[in-house]
């Protein structure tokens, strides 16, 4: 089993995350990360998790499918799509979206 714990510092604003892979059998594996991240003097803050499985068919050839979910707090509009921006968020309160939104 493989995992990876990280800090990264930019400006103000903290990113945490965790990682790890655990291979169910030599093909097929599954995957789990959770991210969050926190702005300094500001209520902006979102927690992002995301699950793969992967399955190699051969050493060279393998498929994955992987589903994320994060959820904005504040005035933060994250995707957990980095193709789509995310949706404008709610007045008040936490905005959830899934990441099928």
């Amino acid at each position: 089993m493989a995992s990876a714990m990280g800090f990264v510092k930019q400006g103000q604003a903290h990113l945490y995350y965790l990682g790890t892979s655990f291979p169910i059998t030599p093909a097929f594996s599954v995957d789990a990360e959770g991210f969050h991240q926190r702005f300094h003097d500001s209520a902006n803050k979102a927690w992002m998790f995301a699950a793969r499985g992967t399955y190699a068919f051969s050493s060279r050839t393998s498929v994955y499918a992987t589903a994320g979910y994060i959820d904005n707090c504040g005035n933060l509009t994250l995707s957990s799509m980095p193709a789509k921006p995310a949706p404008t968020p709610m007045p008040v309160g936490t905005n959830s979206a899934p990441w099928w939104e």
